[in-house]
């Protein structure tokens, strides 16, 4: 771990350290920082590159060091296609029509009434329509219909707010909540919902 003259170094500064009586508050710091740096020095003399060695080797870093048979080579092919599966194209996510997906209304909804400081205090379905009702800060319930239609409309939806029916106005701001929510969800990348 270093030359004579660097062991002879280290010998002459412990002689002196114990001579001056600071042994403690100097030597065990210089002392720990030189057989530091030695065995680091140490460790990055007589090495060679990697690059050095695939050269003296007459190899390069861009072969192969495998080289398959013919028969192992059809082996690994076949192997990779029964890990494919039947086949077909790959599935990709793809955003969804303009107005939102049908499967997003209940999560649509929540987000209306969290926006609208509404809880959703009942939700279900009944013959293809999403009933949400909700009820607001001030106890006033509310309700969202939502129906399913075909093609791209996917939905209408309608919404109620005030014992009466009579809120029109907040009525409005739940509606619009609502189709903010499911064109933010239409965005959103899914995998195509697989067809019957």
């Amino acid at each position: 771990m270093g030359s004579k003259s660097q062991h002879i170094a280290i010998y002459q500064m412990c002689k002196w350290t114990k001579i001056s009586g600071n042994w403690h508050s100097l030597a065990k710091p210089i002392l720990t920082s030189f057989v530091i740096t030695q065995i680091f020095v140490a460790g990055c003399q007589n090495r060679q590159s990697i690059s050095v060695l695939a050269e003296q080797d007459g190899s390069s870093q861009d072969e192969s060091p495998v080289m398959l048979s013919p028969r192992d080579e059809m082996e690994v092919v076949d192997l990779m296609r029964s890990l494919a599966g039947e086949g077909g194209p790959l599935q990709v996510p793809v955003a969804g029509p303009p107005r939102g997906r049908w499967s997003d209304v209940p999560a649509a909804a929540r987000a209306a009434a969290a926006r609208q400081e509404f809880v959703i205090v009942r939700s279900h379905m009944i013959e293809g329509c999403w009933v949400f009702e909700f009820r607001s800060a001030g106890d006033r319930p509310a309700e969202l219909r939502v129906e399913q239609r075909p093609g791209e409309e996917v939905y209408a939806a309608t919404a109620t707010v005030g014992l009466f029916r009579d809120r029109t106005d907040q009525a409005e701001q739940l509606y619009d909540a609502f189709e903010k929510a499911m064109r933010a969800f239409s965005r959103k990348r899914k995998y195509p919902e697989p067809s019957d």
